[in-house]
């Protein structure tokens, strides 16, 4: 039984064509996905070739189109798509760890002392401080810019939401804006 490998290309921030990407005049396919982000392969798949090319094609999840609905519309769109592109490498921690090479078919007898388990435990390693990065980065911005820097009702009134209220009464008091703050990272780590 011949071995097949998957050699995927992912573009960079220049949003270059599944066709570029791919290295090929030919049309590409799309396998799986939408207008806003896919995989695409060649028409011209050699059969019986050991390597398959595709091509993921994100590059519409941060520039887009713009469509009907108006200014409000598209702000609503770029920040969904911003959003999403806090996921993508959680997504690609997940599919890194089922394309490992040596996936065993029962993931119970998957050792840390063979190379398969080892693989697996270093990319739950990596996915993990890709949440405590995530973490972090959310305590920082709510606790540091909006509970300590961003206390008076200027500087409240410019961020999207009702956050006035930080800037007096019982919350204005000590540390308790800090504290709102802090339910930032709580709200990220409850979401993912």
């Amino acid at each position: 039984m011949a071995t097949k490998v998957l050699e995927l290309r992912i573009h960079g921030v220049s949003n270059t064509p599944p066709a570029g990407t791919l290295g090929t005049t030919a049309t590409p396919i799309r396998i799986v996905g939408d207008d806003v982000t896919g995989f695409y392969r060649t028409s011209d798949v050699e059969p019986g070739k050991g390597v398959i090319v595709e091509a993921y094609s994100w590059g519409q999840l941060t520039s887009g189109k713009p469509g009907e609905g108006g200014e409000g519309e598209r702000a609503k769109r770029d920040l969904q798509r911003g959003l999403w592109m806090l996921l993508l490498p959680f997504a690609l921690g997940n599919v890194a760890l089922f394309a490992r090479p040596d996936v065993p078919a029962d993931p119970a007898k998957e050792r840390l002392r063979t190379s398969a388990g080892l693989n697996a435990w270093l990319i739950r390693v990596f996915c993990l401080g890709l949440t405590v990065t995530l973490a972090l980065a959310a305590t920082g911005v709510g606790a540091d810019l909006v509970g300590w820097q961003c206390r008076n009702t200027a500087c409240l009134g410019r961020l999207p939401g009702p956050w006035e209220f930080l800037a007096s009464g019982w919350w204005a008091v000590g540390a308790r804006p800090v504290a709102v703050g802090l339910l930032a990272p709580v709200v990220v780590l409850v979401a993912s």
